[in-house]
């Protein structure tokens, strides 16, 4: 008996264990909005934006009372990235260093975390930025 026991446990932990779970799919955004009473001098912000499968394809942001629309040589930047998830945030920041700064940070990812992330920043100054990183 002992012997059935240990061919069972045995048996079983050479399973794959792939063979035993389900795979979990990425639902990309198609569309999106956000608004934010905003902190700081921040003001309101509002983010919205469409997406394709050859990502974000279009981009306003609204903050320190102003509009932005990020244009196609940013948009291109972006190409390629399908986001899952989207956050705000915001900086007070240094004014030698561009000043307040609202973070658009485009995230793909799953439950067992954050896989890629690509970031979209606008200053007060009207400088945009897409990249890796804040």
């Amino acid at each position: 008996m002992k012997n059935l026991w240990l061919i069972l446990i045995l048996a079983l932990a050479a399973l794959p264990s792939g063979a035993i779970a389900s795979k979990e799919g990425l639902l990309s955004l198609n569309a999106f909005a956000l608004e934010s009473p905003g902190i700081g001098q921040s003001g309101p912000v509002k983010v919205a934006g469409a997406q394709s499968d050859r990502g974000i394809t279009l981009l306003r942001i609204e903050a320190f009372g102003r509009t932005f629309n990020i244009g196609p040589d940013q948009l291109r930047q972006l190409r390629g990235f399908n986001a899952n998830g989207v956050q705000i945030t915001y900086e007070g920041g240094y004014v030698d260093l561009g000043g307040r700064t609202i973070y658009v940070i485009f995230s793909r990812g799953f439950t067992s975390g954050v896989v890629l992330q690509r970031y979209v920043s606008v200053t007060e100054t009207g400088s945009v930025t897409v990249a890796d990183r804040p």
